[in-house]
């Protein structure tokens, strides 16, 4: 399939065996999101199924973060800086520069996972402009 002209990740999580440092920084900064949550999540998809241990090698490998982002076209992350995800974002910012791939990383202050979805608030319309404007997007 061909790739798409540009990509906007939101919060993105890249690294599932959780070993990212805002897991551990952020855990009571982010009321939307946990490493327990995370951690059903990673069960789920590394293995169809609810209950089970993980093997943290396991799931590095199957990590997007250790894939090769040779070819990508421009990303646009945005995060909020209380995230539980916030060194994911990081982490594939730096991944992205390294491939040569252009990418903006925007840290937003003081907001958490999800903070997109609460239209009202001036940062989440703001966010949405960027987005907007990196798309090309004209109403």
């Amino acid at each position: 399939m061909p790739m798409p002209k540009k990509v906007v990740l939101f919060s993105p999580w890249t690294d599932l065996a959780l070993l990212g440092e805002s897991i551990k920084t952020h855990r009571h900064r982010d009321p939307i999101m946990s490493k327990s949550s995370l951690e059903s999540a990673a069960r789920h998809y590394a293995m169809g199924r609810r209950f089970g241990r993980l093997d943290k090698e396991y799931l590095k490998k199957i990590s997007p973060i250790n894939e090769s982002f040779e070819g990508f076209p421009p990303i646009l992350i945005q995060v909020g800086s209380e995230e539980i995800l916030l060194s994911d974002a990081t982490a594939l910012a730096k991944s992205l520069e390294q491939a040569k791939v252009s990418a903006r990383l925007e840290v937003w202050k003081w907001l958490w996972h999800c903070w997109h979805y609460y239209g009202f608030l001036p940062e989440a319309r703001a966010a949405y402009d960027n987005v907007a404007a990196f798309i090309g997007y004209q109403s």
